[in-house]
């Protein structure tokens, strides 16, 4: 019953993360055309999250898709090796 859990705020993560990312990205499309200049490397977008700021909004939506993976992935990991130990019984 506790794995219910690990699904639960896993897929809660990947969704805050995921609309997070979403809203930075338009974010990052409404400045790009008022972006005057650039250098290559690092790019366009790099250069465009760095005048706006959204280097921790950005890293934080990354991060919460990346503990929502794992909080999902580790429940079924374990049930994967409790099934095959109980088959090699």
């Amino acid at each position: 019953m506790r794995h219910v859990y690990y699904y639960l705020i896993g897929s809660l993560f990947i969704l805050s993360g995921t609309i997070l990312l979403g809203f930075m990205h338009l974010a990052i499309a409404v400045y790009l055309p008022d972006l005057s200049s650039w250098s290559n490397p690092p790019g366009q977008v790099i250069t465009v999250i760095g005048v706006i700021g959204g280097w921790f909004p950005y890293t934080l939506s990354i991060i919460q898709l990346v503990i929502g993976i794992i909080l999902i992935s580790v429940p079924l990991i374990k049930e994967g090796k409790k099934k095959q130990f109980i088959v090699s019984e």
